[in-house]
């Protein structure tokens, strides 16, 4: 399962895709951490890629800025820690 904070890549269609909030991301986050632990099959990983630290042109980054500060990386610690 992949989540980005925002852009839609089109060679991924089954992306989560949002125009996010670090509030909208973090209920995102619960989903696909949820669908992981219901749908992984015992003895396999459950493996969740977030994309992406730094993608600002793209509009998918997750490091601090001036809007929302640390609400991206809070919104991760608050799901997984």
């Amino acid at each position: 399962m992949r989540l980005r904070s925002s852009w839609l890549d089109p060679l991924w269609p089954a992306i989560w895709r949002f125009n996010s909030t670090p509030a909208e991301f973090e209920k995102a986050l619960r989903d696909v951490k949820d669908w992981c632990d219901r749908n992984t099959p015992a003895g396999y990983p459950r493996l969740i890629s977030i994309n992406a630290w730094n993608e600002w042109i793209e509009g998918s980054y997750l490091e601090p800025d001036e809007k929302y500060g640390m609400g991206y990386l809070e919104a991760i610690h608050k799901v997984f820690r």
